[in-house]
């Protein structure tokens, strides 16, 4: 029997154009997942790729992520471009696993 695959951490997947509204955008490096909302500005979503957020390369992710709140998505859509980053690290310390559908395990 041969060793076991050493997982070998990914890079950053390719920016991309801004996602349509409703999409889900990642933060694979810290298993992080906010819904895109009306009123994100290109401007933001620049912002967002600098900070390592991306469309998921893979559908569908199978990757378990824990949710940022609308609430905070909305606040950062509002923040002006110096309370950003504030805003996303509340937005951070608030983030919650998502919820595992009934009949699948969390595993």
């Amino acid at each position: 029997m041969g060793k076991p695959r050493e997982q070998m951490p990914r890079g950053l997947p390719r920016r991309g154009r801004k996602p349509r509204i409703g999409a889900y955008v990642v933060h694979v490096q810290n298993g992080l997942r906010l819904t895109m909302q009306a009123g994100l500005s290109d401007d933001l979503w620049q912002w967002l790729m600098d900070q390592g957020w991306r469309v998921p390369p893979i559908h569908p992710d199978r990757r378990t992520y824990r949710d940022i709140p609308g609430s905070f998505v909305t606040r950062l859509i509002d923040a002006d471009p110096e309370q950003r980053r504030q805003v996303m690290y509340e937005a951070m310390k608030s983030a919650k696993p998502r919820p595992v559908a009934p009949g699948r395990s969390g595993a």
